[in-house]
C-alpha cells in the first residue's frame, strides 16, 4: 500500500502524526514492522510492546487481567 493510503486510512480512525500508538501481536514480530512503517511514515511516538501477548499472558491473572 501506499504511504497516502495507509496515512487516509489512519486519519479516518483519528490516528495521525502526533498520535501515540502503541503496537503488539502474539509475540512482536508482526507489530515490529507495524511500528516500522509508522516510524518511516514520520509517526512521532510509535513503540512495540515486544512481549506482546505472550508476555502478558505468562503474567499472574490477578495483577494483569486480560480484559476484551
Amino acid at each position: 500500500r501506499s504511504p497516502e493510503a495507509i496515512l487516509s486510512d489512519l486519519k479516518q480512525l483519528g490516528v495521525d502524526l502526533d498520535t501515540p500508538v502503541g503496537a503488539y501481536c502474539t509475540g512482536g514480530v508482526r507489530s515490529a514492522f507495524a511500528v516500522a512503517v509508522l516510524v518511516h511514515l514520520g509517526f512521532a511516538i510509535a513503540k512495540n510492546y515486544a512481549g506482546s501477548i505472550w508476555e502478558w499472558s505468562a503474567l499472574p491473572e490477578e495483577d494483569y487481567p486480560l480484559e476484551l
